[in-house]
């Protein structure tokens, strides 16, 4: 079972560019229902507002637009990130000057009674494009756990690579090399996505044509 999927390959294979395309789920090695995948909408106009019972995440990756999260409204652009609490109505458009605009999502996949401590601002956006570090945790609004940031690869070589406790999610922004996931091995380039299951060794490395690989992680606490 290969844990990756590639956007463009996904888009030919379902002949689908409008909308989601959902990338990773438990096809790939997720479980208990947690997901990834990509949106590309041309929409000017807010739609009805999606209610979900888990928290689901977002990084705006191209155009600009905004987005309705409950009562707040939030200016998208590339580097914006977002927590949606479970059961909070939510829904997006592209701006006005904006041709289109693409997220990436996720689902955590947590079911929670628990409402979101912190400032209660439910966004974080970058300084700069692709800045290292984390975007979404606690302060955002997520709970049980669940964070996502995002993180640059500059070795050539692999490194000892990370193991966690729970599933890890990631999206590849900008760069390319390879990825190993326990033993598997697999190129990674802008819109590879892969899981790392929970107690799953994962490491990634850039490749000579690129000074780094930047990605988009998750952590969905399961």
């Amino acid at each position: 079972m290969s844990c990756y999927n590639i956007l463009e390959e996904e888009r030919r294979r379902t002949g689908k560019l409008q909308g989601g395309v959902r990338l990773i789920d438990d096809k790939n090695g997720a479980v208990a229902g947690c997901c990834i995948g990509v949106t590309h909408s041309e929409r000017k106009e807010m739609g009805r507002q999606d209610v979900h019972d888990d928290q689901e995440g977002f990084l705006v990756w191209k155009g600009t637009g905004t987005a309705r999260i409950g009562e707040e409204t939030v200016a998208l652009k590339p580097g914006v990130a977002i927590i949606v609490p479970a059961g909070v109505g939510h829904a997006m458009c592209c701006g006005e000057g904006s041709e289109f605009m693409e997220t990436i999502w996720f689902h955590s996949a947590t079911p929670s009674g628990k409402k979101p401590g912190g400032s209660g601002k439910c966004y974080s956006a970058l300084d700069g494009l692709w800045n290292k570090g984390i975007l979404l945790d606690e302060n955002n609004g997520c709970v049980d756990g669940c964070c996502a940031g995002i993180s640059w690869y500059e070795n050539r070589e692999y490194s000892a690579g990370g193991c966690h406790e729970d599933q890890e999610g990631f999206f590849v922004l900008e760069g390319s090399g390879f990825a190993k996931v326990g033993d598997e091995e697999f190129p990674v380039a802008p819109g590879t996505a892969f899981i790392a299951p929970a107690h799953t060794l994962h490491t990634l490395r850039r490749d000579e044509s690129c000074s780094h690989v930047a990605v988009f992680w998750f952590h969905s606490a399961l």
